[in-house]
């Protein structure tokens, strides 16, 4: 008696090898049948994919679902500062002074906060209106600072004979 892999049973190593040619001459596959079944695999893959993304009623939920989640952080935050009779300036100044924080804490804040923005810029492309005007702003600065002239009163001055 002999097991292969599937657990087939055989009755010698003869009629094993036999049966195991057989099965591999019965799943040799055309061109075209191969192509087919791989068509219908991608088929299958794609009509899972379209599952998987939302519909826009369910972004809509989503959406209204997390707007008031907001809400209730946001009042529960005014709620807190009121007990504490502080103000959201005084907590930004306190958590942006690298005083309050130890140099490996404010580097490690620097860090988290870089990543996060570069995560941000990269999930909330710029708009194209706004990178043209950023993109302008740098050239207004730098036509800025133009050769700057001396008052008049000045070069007569300059004609006086030095005490020095």
């Amino acid at each position: 008696m002999f097991k292969d892999k599937e657990n087939k049973v055989y009755s010698s190593i003869f009629d094993a090898v036999s049966r195991i040619e057989k099965d591999k001459t019965v799943k040799k596959e055309t061109p075209k049948e191969a192509a087919q079944a791989e068509k219908k695999q991608v088929e299958k893959k794609q009509e899972e994919r379209k599952g998987d993304r939302p519909t826009i009623e369910e972004l809509k939920q989503a959406y209204n679902h997390y707007k008031e989640l907001y809400k209730l952080l946001q009042q529960k935050i005014d709620d807190l500062l009121a007990k504490k009779k502080l103000t959201y300036r005084m907590i930004h100044n306190y958590f942006n002074s690298p005083r309050n924080f130890s140099s490996e804490q404010w580097r490690l804040i620097e860090k988290q906060k870089e990543e996060v923005e570069r995560k941000l810029r990269e999930l909330v492309p710029e708009h194209p209106q706004k990178r043209a005007e950023s993109k302008d702003e740098p050239q207004q600065e730098k036509k800025a600072p133009k050769k700057e002239y001396k008052p008049k009163s000045m070069q007569v001055k300059s004609r006086w004979i030095p005490m020095r």
